[in-house]
């Protein structure tokens, strides 16, 4: 018996090769056993996120079936950054530059 650990719902590889991709490299290796049939076991709580983060892709990516394993008091706000929106600690911002 073999278990892996991890998510068909994740962002797929970034593969810049044209002949990796057609052979099949921008599929993850748990989405090509999804496609294939293997069905997965659902994980429903998660340790890591603010729950405000994880009730984003909750409802977004698993349809609502995803539960916080932490209370919004395990995860303060970062301090020395003026939050838009004081009681939403998840912001967007605009980064001038590219990446180094």
């Amino acid at each position: 018996r073999l278990v892996l650990a991890g998510d068909h719902c994740q962002l797929p590889p970034s593969v810049q090769s044209f002949e990796a991709e057609k052979r099949g490299l921008s599929l993850s290796l748990y989405g090509r056993l999804v496609k294939l049939g293997v069905e997965p076991f659902f994980l429903d709580t998660q340790f890591r996120a603010h729950p405000k983060l994880m009730e984003f892709c909750g409802k977004m990516i698993y349809d609502g079936r995803l539960k916080s394993g932490v209370d919004a008091s395990m995860r303060p706000v970062l301090q020395g950054f003026e939050w838009p929106r004081p009681s939403v600690p998840v912001a967007f911002v605009e980064m001038a530059g590219g990446e180094r």
